[in-house]
C-alpha cells in the first residue's frame, strides 16, 4: 500500500470522478466535487483525524482491546441463540441452520438483493436489530468499547459515532451487500461512501469489526491506494481485507472504492460496521443528522 505523505491531500470524487494531490491546497478547478462544491471533499479529508491520519495510512487492522473483546463476545453469543445447534465458535456455519428453519423460504432469505434496495431486507437482521433495540447491556458495551477504545485514537477530541452499527451477513454463494446495475464483472456493489445517494463525509472513518474471520471472497475488496480512485476501476488497485476474528478494520471508505465477490468460502462471514469522526468536522447540512444518525462522546460544547 503506498503511503501518503504527511502534507498529500487525496480527493476522490466518486467512481467516475477525479482526484488531485497538492503539498498545500487542492485546486477547485482540478476537482469535480461530488456535491457540487469542487472543494469540499478534500476539506472534509483534511479533518478526519483519528488512527488512519495518525498512521499515515488509508486502511489499517486495530486490536479490539478489552472492552472490544467483551462487546464482540456479546454479539456472538447473542447472534448464535437465534439458531439451534450454533455457538460462537461454530458462527460460521450459520447459514445452514438457517436452511433449515426457514426450509422453501431458505433461498430468498439468503439472497442478498439490490444493493441500497433490499440488501437489508432479512430476517436474521430484523431479529438483530430488534435484540439491540431493547438491550441497554448491549448498547452499553458498544458505547464502552467506542469510550475506551476507540475515542482515545482521536487525541482526546469530541468525536460523532453512530448510533446503531450495522450488522453483516456475507452467506455463501451471496454476499454481504447488494449488486449494482453497473457492477464490473466479478464485482459486487463497488462503491465509495461519499458517492450519491450516500453522501458520506471524507472526514469520517469506517471500522469493520470481525465477529468471524473475514478473508478471501467472505471479506471485502478495498482499494490499495486513493491515489488511483481517478483511473478507470481495475482489481488489481485493490487487495482484499483479511481481518480475524474479534479485530477490527479502519479505512477510509469514503475515499476509497471497495465492494464484495460472491463468497465461495463456504463459511458465513458476520461483521458489525460503524463509522466516527471529529465533532469539530461535522458538516450540520449533512442528511445524517445528530442525535439521529450520530450521537456525540466527549465535549459537547465543542463548536460544531
Amino acid at each position: 500500500m503506498r503511503a501518503q505523505s504527511p502534507n498529500e491531500t487525496v480527493v476522490y470524487t466518486g467512481i467516475s470522478g477525479v482526484a488531485a494531490s497538492t503539498s498545500t491546497t487542492v485546486s477547485q478547478a482540478a476537482i469535480g466535487g461530488v456535491l457540487g462544491d469542487r472543494g469540499k471533499l478534500s476539506e472534509e479529508a483534511a479533518q478526519r483525524g483519528g488512527p488512519l491520519v495518525a498512521n499515515n495510512k488509508e486502511f489499517m487492522l486495530l486490536p479490539m482491546g478489552k472492552e472490544g473483546g467483551h462487546f464482540s463476545t456479546m454479539m456472538q453469543e447473542l447472534l448464535a441463540a437465534d439458531y439451534p445447534d450454533i455457538t460462537s465458535e461454530t458462527l460460521p456455519f450459520v447459514h445452514e441452520a438457517i436452511e433449515k428453519l426457514k426450509g422453501a423460504e431458505a433461498e430468498s432469505e439468503l439472497n442478498v438483493g439490490t444493493f441500497g434496495v433490499d440488501d437489508r431486507d432479512h430476517d436474521y437482521l430484523y431479529n438483530f436489530y430488534e435484540k439491540w433495540d431493547r438491550s441497554y447491556a448491549l448498547q452499553h458495551a458498544y458505547l464502552d468499547y467506542i469510550d475506551k477504545i476507540v475515542k482515545p485514537l482521536y487525541g482526546g477530541e469530541a468525536i460523532l459515532v453512530q448510533k446503531t452499527p450495522n450488522l453483516r451477513f456475507n452467506i455463501p454463494g451471496s454476499s454481504a451487500i447488494g449488486g449494482k446495475s453497473d457492477d464490473p464483472d466479478g464485482c459486487i456493489g463497488l462503491h465509495c461512501d461519499s458517492d450519491p445517494p450516500q453522501f458520506h463525509s471524507c472526514a469520517e472513518t469506517n471500522y469493520i469489526v470481525a465477529l468471524t474471520d473475514m478473508s478471501g471472497s467472505s471479506s471485502l475488496y478495498v482499494e490499495k491506494s486513493s491515489a488511483t480512485v481517478h483511473l478507470p476501476f481495475n482489481e488489481e488497485y485493490c487487495e482484499n481485507a483479511v481481518c480475524p476474528r474479534s479485530h477490527c478494520i479502519a479505512f477510509a471508505g469514503s475515499l476509497l472504492r471497495h465492494y464484495n465477490k460472491e463468497n465461495t468460502t463456504g463459511k458465513t462471514r458476520i461483521s458489525l460496521d460503524f463509522r466516527c469522526m471529529p465533532l469539530a468536522a461535522y458538516d450540520p447540512k449533512s442528511k445524517y443528522q445528530l442525535g439521529k444518525y450520530y450521537m456525540i462522546m466527549g465535549d459537547q460544547q465543542s463548536k460544531l
